[in-house]
């Protein structure tokens, strides 16, 4: 098993008789993430998705290695994992924002990224003193390799 699995969500219960399970993900790229063909990791084993459904703001979704209702209730209520070096084209996945070190646009520290939240609208990251949504009026750079996150007009942001 790689050192690279990351969590992105879990199984929230049985879908059907046929082995689909429902799944509730924690993560950004979730169409990338969520794709048939494309394998997640439960429990230490490689599973592949051959089918999706989306249903309110949860996947159900059928595994190749899973045939029967019978199967799945040792995948119940399991965390779920990706492989990142399956991901090398995404810039960054939300877990990976974690601790990052936040700056205003006057190079001055604000803080460090302490959660990620999701909300209807878009994603949030938490400091000490502030939220700041992930969108482009507040963000102007997110450098994962380098530790830095550059944000702007973060004034009207302080709790």
């Amino acid at each position: 098993m790689t050192n690279s699995l990351v969590y992105v969500g879990y199984i929230t219960g049985i879908f059907g008789i046929n082995g689909e399970v429902k799944c509730s993900f924690e993560s950004n790229h979730l169409e990338d993430i969520i794709d048939i063909n494309n394998y997640l990791y439960i429990n230490n084993k490689k599973y592949t998705i051959n089918s999706i459904k989306k249903n309110n703001n949860h996947y159900i979704l059928g595994f190749e290695e899973i045939k029967s209702i019978s199967d799945v209730d040792a995948l119940l209520k399991k965390e779920i994992f990706i492989n990142r070096d399956d991901f090398k084209d995404i810039d960054y996945f939300t877990f990976e924002l974690l601790n990052l070190k936040i700056i205003d646009e006057n190079k001055k520290e604000v803080g460090t990224v302490d959660e990620v939240l999701y909300n209807k609208n878009n994603l949030l990251i938490k400091t000490d003193n502030m939220l700041i949504p992930l969108v482009d009026k507040y963000i102007e750079l997110i450098d994962v390799k380098n530790g830095l996150i550059s944000a702007k007009n973060i004034k009207e942001l302080r709790l």
